[in-house]
């Protein structure tokens, strides 16, 4: 097939809505696709762009936010763009489902570009062979499994549509292993097209919206670039359906919010939506000698164990020491950690009172650990620790955690009713709240928060959210306050009751004193 020519610079295009748009992929004078304003923008984020370097020169690049804001459209711009301005390069879109790709994507594609321009195979992978020799691969990614799917091809350019229902160490994992140049002249770069919400809402908001970056994993802050979109920034889409927006004021809270409004502040961690960092950590500090200590621990020898040390005021408010944790440990190095972990924070491991652990502490694992001698929960007692069975049920558990964390404020935004539950500010308690902030609710049960395990390197999982739920659990629930949206008065029969039982135990007083039992509270003599 003969290659074709990409036209450039060609000015801007009128829509059959009368929108103005910029061609970014025109082919012997026909406009295959054009851009919008603010898409246009999130294309000069991107090295195909001679301003790229003018917009910071980026590799990492969300768009999005509000529903409506042409997310789709610009991932398939870019792609084929890629196609022709790089000939014999490798370009892949991923979404959640099979369905979702071929949908959104594939028959997409095949509607907007002109057939003589490619050619698409289904099998053995999707993929759209362009006249230039490049290469548009289609996959999906509805769990985490896989991404090893895709662990043979190579890619200049990898776009995660709805990168935010995707765990973390799924894009991770691809980027660090599948991205790279594969054609003289290519930069790779990645663009991740999202709406707030779902199970990589945290990581999403962490890169783009807080820009706080992970050191540990090189990630460097000019990397990274974010273009915010909203339902108003596609015109064609408002032109075609001026109803749409009502149909986002529909919804409920924070789906309205994320999808409406593009907030990724609202709502941030789905299950656990209450979290925020501002109120739920605390500055590190010793508890006092007289408040008991308490811990929870989730085994774990291929993924983390983890233990979360917890300690309680004279209140109730309960607040985590500190999150200790390890992998593919024998039982014996295990035990050893936490004694060191609890003395790093100036605990000595003897004031613990008890240790609630996950059920699988006490079963024997003799084939994983090499032998088949006293389980981890009877090493744990050998060593001084109280170590008991927690309670394991899900719903309740995720239900009181939710409680503990519950916290409320005035018109005016001053709390008037505190968190019981805070985190110490360190290191590994940060781990552990991160992981709480990214729980999402189960498909199948939405007040369950959904199983995830850690990945092949040990990242990612719901172990440290295990441990803290198992301590919480033993914990008596959150007392409900009923005096913090009533007052009561004088009047009220509650307290016209409570004084005539208190009069009439009065008046009673001297009759029991003489051996009388004249109410049947106490019963006929």
């Amino acid at each position: 097939m003969a290659r074709e020519p990409l036209d450039r610079d060609v000015g801007l295009h009128m829509t059959e809505w009368g929108v103005p748009v910029q061609p970014v992929v025109t082919v012997n004078g026909e406009v295959i696709y054009g851009l919008q304003e603010k898409q246009e923008i999130a294309f000069h984020h991107t090295p195909l762009s001679e301003r790229w370097e003018e917009f910071g020169s980026p590799t990492i690049i969300g768009y999005g936010g509000a529903a409506g804001g042409a997310k789709s459209h610009t991932a398939r711009a870019i792609a084929a763009r890629v196609a022709f301005q790089w000939p014999g390069s490798s370009t892949i879109i991923f979404r959640k489902t099979l369905g979702e790709v071929e949908s959104n994507h594939v028959s997409k594609i095949q509607e907007e570009v002109p057939g003589n321009l490619f050619e698409y195979r289904s099998t053995p992978m999707m993929r759209m062979k362009w006249v230039t020799g490049s290469y548009t691969y289609f996959g999906y990614l509805r769990q985490d499994e896989d991404k090893f799917r895709y662990q043979g091809p190579e890619y200049d350019v990898m776009i995660f549509e709805e990168g935010t229902h995707y765990a973390f160490e799924t894009v991770n994992w691809l980027i660090g292993n599948r991205l790279r140049a594969t054609v003289r002249g290519a930069i790779p770069f990645v663009l991740i097209p999202s709406n707030p919400g779902n199970i990589g809402h945290f990581w999403f908001k962490r890169w783009f919206i807080d820009k706080r970056y992970d050191p540990d994993r090189d990630e460097q802050p000019e990397d990274f670039a974010f273009v915010q979109a909203y339902l108003q920034d596609n015109q064609i889409l408002c032109k075609r359906d001026p109803r749409y927006v009502q149909k986002l004021n529909m919804l409920p809270e924070p789906w309205r919010s994320w999808l409406r409004d593009g907030d990724f502040e609202a709502g941030a961690g789905l299950f656990f939506h209450m979290l925020d960092r501002r109120v739920h950590l605390v500055d590190a500090f010793t508890p006092p000698a007289h408040w008991p200590l308490f811990a929870g621990f989730d085994w774990g020898f291929n993924h983390p164990w983890s233990f979360g040390l917890f300690t309680s005021n004279e209140d109730g408010t309960c607040y985590k020491v500190a999150t200790i944790t390890g992998r593919k440990d024998r039982h014996e190095d295990i035990i050893g950690k936490i004694h060191d972990g609890c003395r790093a924070h100036h605990i000595d491991p003897a004031r613990i009172n008890y240790v609630a652990c996950g059920l699988d502490t006490f079963q024997r694992r003799g084939r994983e650990l090499g032998y088949d001698g006293p389980t981890l929960g009877e090493k744990m007692i050998e060593a001084g620790f109280t170590a008991i069975e927690a309670n394991v049920e899900r719903v309740r558990g995720a239900t009181n955690l939710r409680e503990y964390f519950h916290w409320d404020t005035d018109a005016q935004g001053d709390i008037i009713l505190p968190p019981m539950l805070y985190y110490m500010r360190n290191a590994g308690n940060l781990e552990a709240f991160e992981v709480l902030e990214t729980r999402v609710s189960d498909e199948k049960n939405i007040e369950d928060v959904a199983k995830t395990n850690a990945d092949d390197f040990g990242e990612g999982g719901d172990d440290h959210y295990d441990a803290d739920r198992y301590a919480m659990a033993s914990r008596p629930e959150r007392a409900i306050s009923i005096g913090m949206d009533q007052s009561i008065s004088a009047w009220d029969p509650e307290v016209l009751a409570h004084e005539s039982e208190q009069l009439r135990r009065v008046k009673d007083l001297p009759l029991r004193r003489r051996g009388h039992r004249s109410h049947p509270e106490w019963g006929a003599r």
